[in-house]
């Protein structure tokens, strides 16, 4: 009877042969284990010492900022001056006025005219302003200023040349992106303005030009201020009320002087409108 014998193959050992070179390697980091540890421990030190010491220099400078911006504060409390400045740089700055510029007319007669100027860039200036004159004092008028606008305010045919301005009752509105709305409604286009002078003697001067509304807002009135310039110096103005202006329309205007003028060497054409206001502003279908 044949035996069957099994036979059980033992794996071999894989040989490890390493090189010249990792064996230097090996034997130099066993040497230098202890040292390489204590190197590591010392470099994670420094670093941590560098970490508070940046913090520490960011508290000192904290702290110190802290106690200048409380000295500052501190001595506003006792300094009214000082308080007031800041307070006036975040109110309105107030509308300047020109003296009355007054001008012959007729006979016996005077236009006037008062330049107002708003040196505010994101406030509309609202105010009512009345004449004084002879001992009577005209009824009171709205009046507008736009951001960082300057305008004219035109009277016409005064009886006399000894004229007081007043100004009252002023009311500011904060703009909040006024760059954008007066970009969108600020449109109103002057073009083909001319001077005529008279041809023959009693015949009025004249002056004409087109004014396009170039926005897509119409607009309920739009006034014109018209201003005649000899040698540099302001000789005559006139102003015309313009209604129901649409969007994307041209009117030609005329205006007259009958009384004689010196020779004009340029004119000037203001429109305005208070786009700001909603009630100067045609809606929709109307």
């Amino acid at each position: 009877m044949a035996e069957n014998k099994e036979t059980t193959d033992i794996p071999s050992i894989p040989s490890s042969e390493l090189t010249s070179q990792q064996l230097k390697w090996s034997y130099w980091y066993v040497t230098n284990k202890l040292f390489l540890r204590k190197a590591l421990i010392v470099t994670l030190i420094v670093v941590a010492v560098l970490f508070w010491l940046y913090a520490l220099y960011g508290l000192i400078t904290y702290l110190l900022d802290f106690n200048r911006l409380n000295t500052e504060a501190a001595s506003m409390l006792h300094s009214p001056s000082a308080a007031q400045a800041i307070l006036d740089q975040s109110q309105p700055q107030p509308l300047k006025f020109s003296e009355v510029m007054v001008l012959p007319a007729t006979a016996g007669h005077y236009d006037l005219a008062v330049e107002v100027k708003n040196p505010n860039a994101g406030w509309l200036g609202l105010f009512d302003y009345r004449l004084s004159a002879n001992g009577s004092t005209t009824p009171a008028r709205s009046g507008f200023v736009l951001p960082g606008d300057d305008k004219y305010l035109i009277g016409i045919g005064s009886d006399s040349a000894q004229v007081n301005f007043i100004a009252e009752n002023f009311r500011w509105q904060k703009i909040e992106n006024f760059a954008a709305l007066k970009k969108d409604r600020n449109r109103l286009v002057i073009e083909n303005e001319q001077y005529l002078s008279p041809v023959k003697t009693g015949e009025p001067s004249r002056i004409s030009f087109d004014i396009t509304n170039d926005s897509s807002y119409g607009f309920w009135q739009v006034n014109a201020a018209a201003l005649l310039y000899s040698g540099g110096s302001l000789v005559a103005v006139n102003y015309a009320t313009i209604t129901r202006l649409e969007s994307l329309e041209t009117r030609t205007i005329e205006m007259n002087w009958s009384h004689s003028l010196p020779s004009i060497d340029s004119i000037q054409i203001l429109p305005e409108v208070n786009y700001l206001d909603s009630n100067s502003i045609i809606p929709p279908g109307y």
